[in-house]
C-alpha cells in the first residue's frame, strides 16, 4: 500500500490496523472496500511536492477478471519428443514421439501478449484511480488507454505510473486478504 508520509516528506512507520468486529453483513454494503492514497513526487520550480492521488479497490478485480479473458494464447507447434529429453522424462515417454505443443517462443505471440500485459496494467490503473481525469473540454475520460494517454500528456513517467500500479496492486490485495480470512 502507499507508504504514509509526513509533511516533509518522510516516510512514517505503519500503524497496526484498527479492528472492528461486524455484527452482519448486508448484500450491496461495500464492506471489504479499500481505499487510500498514492503518494507521487513532483518537483516543480525546484521544490518537490507530494501529490496524493486517491486509489480503491473497488471494480479493480472486475475489471481485471473481465480483461483477462482477452489474454493471448500461444499458438501450437508439432514437436518430436525423445524419450531422454528432459520433457520425455517428465511425461514418462518410452519411445520417440510426435506431440502438439504450444510455442511460447513465436514472436507473434510474445508482441500480442506484451500489448496486453501493457493493457492490463492500464486497466489496472484506470480502475484504481479514485479521481475523475478529464479532457481539455471537461469531459469525463472513460477508456482506461485513454485515460493512460491523459496522465502521459500530463507528464506522468513510467516510474510514477509503476508506483501507482504498485500500489493499487498492494491496496487490492490488502482487501482481498481481509475478504478471504473473513469468509475463511
Amino acid at each position: 500500500m502507499a507508504e504514509e508520509m509526513n509533511s516533509a516528506g518522510e516516510s512514517v512507520p505503519e500503524r497496526a490496523p484498527e479492528r472492528r468486529r461486524l455484527e452482519r453483513l448486508r448484500v450491496g454494503e461495500r464492506v471489504f472496500e479499500s481505499r487510500g492514497y498514492s503518494l507521487l513526487k513532483v518537483t516543480r520550480d525546484g521544490r518537490a511536492e507530494l501529490l496524493e492521488l486517491p486509489i480503491s479497490s473497488r471494480g479493480v478485480r472486475e475489471a481485471l477478471e473481465e480483461a483477462r479473458h482477452l489474454e493471448p494464447r500461444p499458438p501450437k507447434k508439432r514437436a518430436f519428443v525423445q524419450p531422454d529429453s528432459e520433457e520425455g522424462r517428465a511425461m514418462g515417454l518410452t519411445r520417440p514421439t510426435c506431440l502438439t505443443m504450444p510455442d511460447f517462443t513465436d514472436e507473434d505471440y510474445l508482441k500480442e501478449r506484451e500489448a496486453f500485459w501493457r493493457r492490463l496494467g492500464n486497466t489496472l490503473i484506470a480502475s484504481g484511480l479514485d479521481l475523475a481525469i478529464e479532457d481539455r473540454q471537461g469531459r469525463e475520460i472513460t477508456e482506461p488507454e485513454e485515460k493512460i494517454k491523459a496522465l502521459y500528456e500530463m507528464g506522468i513517467t513510467d516510474e510514477q505510473l509503476l508506483k501507482l500500479s504498485e500500489d493499487i496492486k498492494d491496496l487490492t490485495r490488502a482487501s482481498e486478504e481481509e475478504e478471504e480470512a473473513f469468509l475463511g
